[in-house]
C-alpha cells in the first residue's frame, strides 16, 4: 500500500485532535477537581464514589445521633440532680417539723413551700428536650406525669 501525503496529514490531524481532546479533558478535571464528570467516564469509579458518599452520609448521621444522645443525657442528668436536691429539701423540712415546737401557722407556711417543691419535681419529671418528653419512655410525645386530686399518675409507657 502506498502512503500518500494526504494520509500522513490526516493522521497528524487525527492525533492532534485526540491530544487536544485529552488535554481539554485533563484541564477540565483540574479546574473542577473531579476525575469523573459523568458516570460513563468511569463506571466502577462512579460506583465507588456513590458508596463513599453513602458511607459519609451514614457517618454524619451517627455523629448527629451521638450529639442528640449527649444532649438528651445531659438534660436528664440536670433534671435528676435538681429532683434529688428538691427531695432532700422536702426531707429536711419534714425532719425539722417532726417535733411539736412549730404551731399551725408555721406548718401552713412550710406546707406551701413543700407544695412548691412538689410542683418543681413535677415540672422536672415533665421536662422536654425539643418537643419530646425525657421521662415518658418510648411515648415521647405524651406528657409523662399528670397531677390530679388523687395524686400523680404516670402516662408514659411501661
Amino acid at each position: 500500500m502506498r502512503v500518500t501525503s494526504k494520509m500522513i496529514a490526516d493522521q497528524v490531524i487525527n492525533n492532534l485532535s485526540k491530544n487536544i481532546s485529552r488535554f481539554l479533558n485533563l484541564q477540565n478535571q483540574m479546574s473542577t477537581g473531579r476525575r469523573i464528570m459523568k458516570p460513563s467516564d468511569d463506571p466502577i469509579g462512579t460506583i465507588k464514589d456513590l458508596s463513599y458518599r453513602s458511607r459519609l452520609s451514614e457517618i454524619e448521621q451517627y455523629r448527629a445521633n451521638i450529639s442528640e444522645g449527649n444532649n438528651w443525657l445531659a438534660s436528664v442528668d440536670v433534671a435528676l440532680g435538681d429532683t434529688t436536691e428538691m427531695i432532700s429539701q422536702a426531707k429536711e423540712i419534714a425532719v425539722s417539723l417532726a417535733n411539736d415546737t412549730y404551731d399551725a401557722t408555721a406548718r401552713n407556711s412550710v406546707a406551701n413551700e413543700v407544695e412548691s417543691l412538689f410542683q418543681q419535681v413535677l415540672q422536672s419529671g415533665n421536662l422536654q428536650q425539643g418537643s419530646r418528653y425525657l421521662f415518658a419512655g418510648h411515648m415521647t410525645r405524651t406528657k409523662p406525669f399528670v397531677a390530679s386530686t388523687k395524686g400523680v399518675t404516670y402516662e408514659g409507657d411501661q
